[in-house]
């Protein structure tokens, strides 16, 4: 996963600036929008939840209009817990944008669509996997939805601090097939945020202990195939000893070069534990339900891969 890292730059007196990539313009206060991405970019974007420009801190709140239009080599994007809006157009024409992650949050995200299409804000890009992290707000019309009708997503997470989806929401995606909810409340579902999917060829996984609440919730009780767990986790990148366990909470690692570190850090870059390896084994406990990232450093190889924990 390519994380862009906050650098230092110079601030133009248009008060625009550029890091890794992504030009930014400052607002009110130390804050900062992003208004436009390098079409030369390729392969995973994580936006940064701030930038640093002439030694002053912004927080990076906003994704403009048209900000990625025509990235046709980015494959994957992280939006930050600190963005909490994006403009119409903002992801159109990204014909390789496979994958969306919106960061775990308490604070809506409001999304924007594409107005040429009276469509959702994702409608003309090859979305297959979602990780949706907080709620979102759009106009609540067929259609505007951000990924309603979306032919190509497959897969769908939703976090644990979500607890409503829209209307029309997932609207004709007739593709979904696994939806994995980390909330233990079902959150509340409008009459239209599944509407035209076939609840009968789509799995839900739910919390250990959830089961029986989602079969008896309104709309989640008309997909007949509920079942629970603990975790989910993405196969580690190339060859390693590392074995991985995830459990309820806890994520051990086994099978590690001595002194070697992990790190724990959530989607969109922030670290939340690290862990030195003692005899080979090393610990994380207390994991909240979330999207991750596990990076061992000094290991042979090197090790990265992606958690879900419930």
């Amino acid at each position: 996963m390519l994380a862009f890292a906050a650098g230092l730059c110079a601030v133009a007196a248009t008060g625009h600036f550029s890091v890794d990539g992504l030009e930014y313009s400052i607002l009110t206060g130390n804050y900062a929008s992003l208004v436009k991405a390098d079409a030369s970019l390729t392969g995973p974007v994580v936006i940064p939840s701030s930038v640093r420009a002439d030694d002053v801190l912004y927080a990076v709140t906003a994704i403009d209009d048209k900000a990625f239009e025509e990235c046709v080599g980015v494959t994957s994007v992280t939006i930050p817990e600190s963005v909490l809006s994006i403009g119409n157009d903002a992801f159109s024409f990204c014909s390789s944008l496979a994958e969306v992650v919106v960061a775990d949050g308490r604070q809506p995200l409001s999304m924007g669509y594409i107005p040429m299409l009276n469509a959702g804000l994702f409608a003309d890009a090859p979305v297959a996997t979602l990780y949706l992290g907080r709620e979102l707000t759009y106009t609540s019309r067929r259609g505007y939805s951000p990924f309603s009708d979306n032919k190509s997503l497959a897969s769908i997470t939703i976090g644990a601090n979500v607890s409503k989806l829209g209307e029309y929401m997932f609207a004709g995606c007739t593709s979904v097939k696994n939806i994995i909810l980390l909330n233990p409340t079902p959150p509340a579902l409008a009459p239209t945020s599944f509407s035209g999917i076939i609840a009968e060829g789509c799995g839900l996984k739910v919390p250990v202990g959830a089961v029986e609440a989602y079969r008896s919730a309104p709309g989640w009780s008309e997909f007949p195939y509920i079942t629970d767990g603990t975790s989910s986790l993405q196969e580690p990148q190339g060859e390693t000893p590392c074995r991985v366990e995830v459990g309820a909470g806890t994520i051990r690692l086994s099978g590690l070069a001595e002194g070697a570190v992990a790190r724990l850090s959530r989607i969109d870059g922030a670290v939340v534990a690290s862990r030195r390896a003692e005899s080979g084994v090393t610990m994380f406990e207390g994991v909240m339900p979330g999207c991750y990232v596990l990076t061992v450093s000094d290991a042979c190889p090197s090790v990265t891969l992606k958690l879900i924990m419930r």
